[in-house]
């Protein structure tokens, strides 16, 4: 028997032999671990009708989630819906994210504080600079090259699609 569920918004295929309740809820325990515990990560899974995949919104608060810190200078919370996440970081002065790319799109937005990001361009490998404080976006398309800097403490709202575990941050901390 294949159950659907859904975490988060994001449809979530469980194949469950016999519905078996232990192995259900061995099977859900494994799913729920997928997610980093800085993400939310609803209570209990909302079962979803295969056929419609309909889901109810849902509302969040960033002040009830957990912080994690994925390397010094840094506290971040993060949303994961069906097709997008959304990070909420702070980035403590001198914060860095070496050169990195990844198939997500990106948008940062800047909610205050003064970040120092490069961009590479594709096409000329030049790489572009661009300040950015309070108010301003930066997008990143798929696959382009860039980092930040966090000239003074800046608190900074990425948004990425498609959903992914992993950031640059994950990967590219000089902090």
């Amino acid at each position: 028997m294949t159950e659907y569920y859904s975490l988060l918004g994001a449809p979530v295929k469980v194949r469950m032999p016999f519905g078996s309740d232990s192995l259900r809820a061995k099977s859900l325990d494994v799913v729920s671990s997928f997610y980093a515990p800085s993400t939310y990560v609803a209570k209990e899974l909302t079962a979803m009708s295969a056929e419609t995949n309909m889901i109810a919104a849902r509302v969040f608060s960033w002040n009830d989630m957990t912080v994690d810190h994925p390397g010094n200078l840094i506290d971040r919370r993060r949303i994961i819906g069906q097709q997008m996440m959304i990070s909420h970081v702070t980035l403590h002065q001198g914060f860095q994210v070496l050169p990195h790319s990844h198939e997500n799109e990106q948008f940062a937005v800047v909610l205050s504080g003064r970040m120092r990001f490069t961009v590479t361009d594709p096409q000329s490998n030049e790489v572009h600079e661009h300040i950015l404080a309070a108010g301003q976006v930066l997008w990143f398309p798929s696959n382009v090259v860039h980092s930040a800097t966090a000239e003074e403490t800046s608190v900074i709202l990425d948004l990425f699609s498609p959903v992914s575990q992993l950031t640059g941050v994950d990967h590219a901390t000089v902090n």
